[in-house]
């Protein structure tokens, strides 16, 4: 695979236009419903995950999740003022900076509704607050209401938000900007491997997971683990490209958009599984970038999947975005295939071993 077809980047932006905060996937879990369930048996769990299980009686007993975290970062509705300004906390890490001046939609009972992140205008702020960045807390969504009455007839305390982006692949056709590439990106990376694999007779059982509660510590993919108990997994996810200026490689090592998915090689990543991935993309001319994640444990689900049952060796498979958390990130669509042939070459190794004779530490 060389690239993304219409149909593929049409499926992309399809998941990219879904709002699905934390603790609130349920938007995202029925377009994959709809896409996945002619491909393979289908399922989903109380706290949220969507499952994707492919031959549930391999003859070599060998079982491989795959997962890739369906959730994004968000707010919700806390308080409703006297004049109809709604006030949000943060649901998982977003990045506040951004979010001045920007649109959101509220997810309601009465459908979804657009307003705008207001603060006060630069005009009338002491030289002091200019060089603020203010609280959460301090910042209020405009949906034009003009008294609470109106306000609680749309929207109410619990309510969730998300930011507002539309996705658009950039004039050289090689970069794709869109909110929440953390880690959609990765959810159609696992769909399409999913859709490849259920065309052959696999000698080894695939589950494939979309996790929900990621961003809010990686809740769906603990409860997953302990679910499907496989022998292998393999997380997909984003990492933080380090391709802009100001970035101390000495600090952050590289990770490059464009380059090739990253390997990462950290106390979180089973070593063998590692190198089997190195030397699949290797064996195929696969671009790849070994890299050790932004610290040395944790910031994916690996961290937890690995501890889960009884331990289950677990490594992750990369794909470089920059400005993770914001209103518009930024990936390379040859990242974004480089990921999924990586994937198929990986699994393609897998078939070749039993589970008696796949030694994860030798």
């Amino acid at each position: 695979m060389k690239s993304l077809n219409s149909k593929q980047i049409d499926f992309l932006f399809q998941l990219l236009q879904t709002n699905s905060p934390s603790g609130f996937e349920q938007q995202i879990v029925s377009i994959l419903q709809d896409n996945m369930s002619h491909y393979c048996k289908t399922y989903t769990d109380s706290i949220g995950n969507f499952y994707m299980h492919l031959n549930n009686n391999s003859t070599c007993g060998l079982k491989v999740m795959l997962t890739a975290h369906c959730d994004e970062v968000g707010l919700q509705v806390v308080y409703i003022d006297k004049s109809g300004y709604v006030y949000a906390r943060n649901v998982a890490s977003i990045d506040k900076q951004t979010l001045p001046g920007s649109k959101v939609t509220a997810i309601t009972d009465n459908g979804e509704i657009t307003g705008v992140i207001g603060k006060k205008s630069p005009h009338i702020l002491s030289a002091k607050d200019k060089d603020v960045v203010p609280n959460i807390c301090d910042l209020w969504i405009d949906f034009g209401f003009e008294t609470i009455a109106e306000a609680k007839s749309y929207i109410k305390v619990g309510d969730y938000l998300t930011l507002q982006s539309n996705p658009e692949v950039l004039c050289n056709g090689k970069r794709i900007i869109s909110k929440a590439l953390d880690n959609k990106i990765s959810v159609f990376v696992l769909s399409e491997v999913i859709k490849k694999l259920s065309h052959f007779d696999l000698p080894i059982s695939v589950v494939g997971v979309a996790t929900a509660q990621e961003e809010i510590g990686c809740r769906g993919a603990f409860i997953a683990a302990n679910k499907i108990k496989p022998d292998i997994a393999f997380c997909l996810d984003v990492g933080i490209a380090t391709d802009i200026p100001g970035m101390l490689n000495q600090q952050y090592g590289v990770m490059e958009l464009g380059k090739g998915v990253g390997i990462i090689r950290n106390a979180d990543n089973n070593d063998v599984l590692v190198s089997t991935l190195i030397d699949a993309a290797n064996k195929y001319g696969i671009p790849y970038q070994q890299t050790i994640g932004h610290k040395p444990t944790g910031g994916t689900e690996s961290s937890i999947i690995q501890l889960a049952e009884m331990g289950i060796a677990t490594s992750n498979i990369s794909i470089p975005n920059r400005y993770m958390h914001s209103l518009v990130e930024m990936c390379d669509i040859r990242d974004i295939v480089d990921a999924i042939n990586l994937l198929m070459a990986e699994l393609e190794t897998l078939c070749s071993f039993s589970k008696d004779s796949f030694n994860l530490f030798n």
